[in-house]
């Protein structure tokens, strides 16, 4: 019996996915559900860059900016060159590493 319950269930949610217009976020939603995982989209409180506590939204929107606009630069002065997981690791210097508060 529980084996029926279990093919049952399996084909329910196959055709959830199978019928979605966006399978990718229903096998999310899904696996979430199941999971009792709740999505939360907490707004950043403040930001740490160095030794600078950021905490206007703008002015951390524009960190954030900075920072990935920094390491695409460092990719890009490196695109030749194969890195190994230490130099990914320490690609930016510590000054320019954020910490998230929400």
């Amino acid at each position: 019996m529980a084996n029926i319950i279990q093919n049952a269930e399996r084909l329910h949610y196959d055709n959830q996915i199978n019928n979605a217009h966006n399978k990718i976020k229903n096998t999310w939603d899904f696996i979430n559900s199941e999971t009792q995982r709740k999505t939360s989209y907490g707004e950043i409180q403040s930001l740490t860059t160095g030794n600078k506590s950021i905490n206007n939204q703008q002015r951390i929107a524009e960190a954030f900016s900075t920072y990935f606009l920094s390491v695409v630069d460092s990719i890009m002065n490196n695109k030749n060159k194969v890195f190994t997981i230490n130099e990914v690791n320490s690609i930016n210097n510590d000054s320019s590493k954020l910490s998230i508060h929400i």
